[in-house]
């Protein structure tokens, strides 16, 4: 199904933040000054940043869709 406008702009947006959650929580990346001990970001943490992005994004289009 496609859509047309700032829609189907977040849904693509939201199939790729997904992708990227999902390549980065099976390699997680290490953070900054904590790299020194070991510490990574927890995959769960990665794909909760995408879900609110995401949320963000879709929100932004429905607003936009509205006017």
């Amino acid at each position: 199904m496609r859509f047309e406008g700032p829609l189907d702009e977040a849904l693509l947006d939201l199939q790729d933040l997904f992708e990227a959650a999902r390549r980065r929580s099976e390699r997680p990346a290490t953070m900054g000054k904590k790299r020194a001990a070991g510490h990574t970001r927890h995959p769960a943490a990665l794909l909760d940043h995408a879900l609110q992005e995401t949320n963000a994004s879709i929100h932004a289009a429905l607003d936009c869709a509205r006017d």
